[in-house]
Order: C-alpha cells, then structure tokens, then sequence
C-alpha cells in the first residue's frame, strides 16, 4: 500500500473521509499526539486500525469528536461528564461514560464504556467536522513504540500499512490526553495527562484507579508496554542524578553508544546530550520526539525524569513505560 503524507486542505481532508469510509485507517494530528483513525461505527475499520498498529484488541481506543455536543449520540451523559465537558472541551482529555450502540464494540474492547474525546487542534477539528461521524482512534505508531508527535514519525512506523497521513505538523502538547471515568460522582483518573488532579479539584476530589491483575484495562495504556524506544532506556530521578555520569562512563567503557535525555543543566559529561527543554511542558512536548532521535544513534538512554506532582506526575507514568521500569 502506497502511504501519501500530505498537507490538510479541503480536498485531502475529504480524501481522508472517503478512506474511513473505505474502513482503510487514516493518520491526523491532534494537540497531544498524532491519532490513527477509523469510522467508530464500523467494526471492520476498527479491526483495520489493530491490524495496521499490531495493537492488542483487548485494549479499547478513544473516540473522537468535531464538538462536545456530539458526545450525548455515542454514550449516557452524566452531571459529571456535562460539568467537566463544559470546563474542559475541547482540550487534552478524554470522558468515559456508558456507551451507546453507535459505537462499535470493536472499540471499547468489550467494555461497557467508552472514552470520548475532543481535540483542540484546527486540522483535527477541521477532519472531524469533515467525517461528520464519530472517528476511534488511537496514537498513530506501531504497538509498544514511542507515540508520533511529527507526522514524519508516523511514516516511520506505518509507512504501507495505512494510505494517507494528514500532516499538521509538531503537536503541542506530545503526552497523550487525560483519561477521566465520569460514569460516577467524582472523577477517576484512569491515564495521567495535562489535565491533572490539581485540575479537577475546582470539582471535586479525583481517585487515580489502577489496573488490578487479570482485569480488561479501561483505558489505554494501562495493561501494556508503550512508549519503548528500540534500545535499552533508564531512569534517572532528581535525587540519583550524582550517579550518572559515572553510569555513563561505565557504559561507554564496555563499548556502549550513550546518550543522555534531559533539561540543560542536568548532565555535563561526554555522552551526547538530547534536550528535553526547560520546562514540564516542554520534557512533554519533547519526550517522544527525543526518544525516536536518540534511539538512532544509541544502545542505552538515561532519561531525566520530573518530579512526581502536577503535570509531571503524567510526564513520569510515560518515562516509567518508556524504561521498562528500569531506573538508575
């Protein structure tokens, strides 16, 4: 299959409707990550979409929408989601709530439920509006690899498997969104994303759920490896940071090619350094995007991890995954 990456003007963005309606996938931008989408409706395209990730098809995908007031036609509304869907959407968060027959079961894994989200990036607003459906999508790379931010690393990936990509450019925010269960009377964080428990606070008190052995995971990125990097990756929390560079050099002394992903100031030794900004927005925006750089070049990345609050706390579930659990 010929994969065509091109910029999103009206015509492309028909294109793009024409092959969802085809049930063949299509790659669009969004503010956190690139989506690879399917018609939410359709059990074939959906398929399509685990065919071409090689994503387990016991992990639901997300579905998304051109505007809130579309949610009501794809699941039950609570007082909850409503508050939250006001203050919130569009934006870098998904709502789950009791989903309705529109969407496929293909979609949520089996689950009752179903996450629902509302991109605030105008290419994907445009293609939505454009789809006039409801469109799954999960991020646009293989299984287990570091999510696309560059429409360039969805080629990468997918290059033959899917044939178009809708290029939108960098994303803004480069994490995945904010997964929030709705379906009760305060909010459980399913997946830690910008928007935080410090967020929600203006509405009430937020639970963070994990997953418990042997249950079907209710949001992606909870039951599987993700965001590998194909070398070795390691962890560095700010309170081991003395430790690296003698970490560095001993890697390199047995011959492996090192590199060091951080904020400048963290590390000064030899191995090359991949800057991940100065901010925890920016190790977000940069993360994916570095590890897909440095694994080029490299056996083993140190990656500096944020500190464990706020919008780091989500910053750092995503470095954990990267590292296998692997810290210094």
């Amino acid at each position: 299959m010929q994969t065509r990456l091109l910029p999103p003007g009206p015509e492309n963005l028909e294109l793009g409707r024409q092959f969802l309606l085809q049930d063949l996938p299509v790659a669009f931008p969004t503010e956190t990550v690139y989506g690879l989408g399917a018609d939410a409706r359709s059990e074939q395209g959906v398929r399509a979409v685990f065919e071409a990730k090689g994503r387990p098809a016991d992990n639901p995908l997300i579905v998304h929408l051109a505007d809130p007031g579309q949610i009501g036609e794809c699941a039950e509304w609570t007082p909850l989601g409503r508050t939250l869907a006001r203050a919130l959407m569009p934006g870098p968060v998904t709502l789950v709530l009791r989903k309705k027959p529109t969407v496929s079961p293909a979609v949520t894994a089996g689950l009752d439920t179903v996450g629902l989200r509302v991109p605030d990036h105008p290419v994907a607003h445009a293609f939505l509006q454009c789809c006039g459906f409801p469109v799954a999508a999960p991020s646009a790379n293989t299984s287990s690899r570091p999510s696309p931010t560059t429409a360039e690393a969805v080629l990468e990936d997918l290059k033959g498997r899917i044939p178009l990509i809708l290029d939108g450019g960098p994303c803004r925010v480069g994490i995945e969104s904010s997964v929030i269960d709705v379906t009760g009377d305060r909010p459980v964080i399913l997946r830690p994303g910008r928007v935080t428990a410090e967020d929600l606070a203006a509405f009430a008190e937020a639970e963070t759920y994990e997953l418990r052995p042997g249950e079907s995971p209710r949001s992606p990125g909870l039951k599987y490896r993700h965001y590998a990097p194909a070398c070795e990756a390691v962890l560095v929390r700010p309170e081991r940071r003395e430790l690296l560079e003698e970490a560095v050099r001993q890697a390199m002394q047995e011959g492996k090619r090192v590199s060091v992903l951080a904020r400048p100031g963290f590390y000064a030794g030899e191995a090359p350094l991949f800057s991940l900004g100065q901010t925890v927005d920016d190790m977000a925006r940069l993360l994916f995007f570095s590890l897909r750089a440095a694994e080029k070049e490299s056996d083993l990345l140190f990656v500096e991890a944020p500190e464990d609050s706020g919008f780091g706390r989500a910053v750092l579930n995503r470095m954990r995954k990267a590292c296998g659990g692997r810290e210094l």
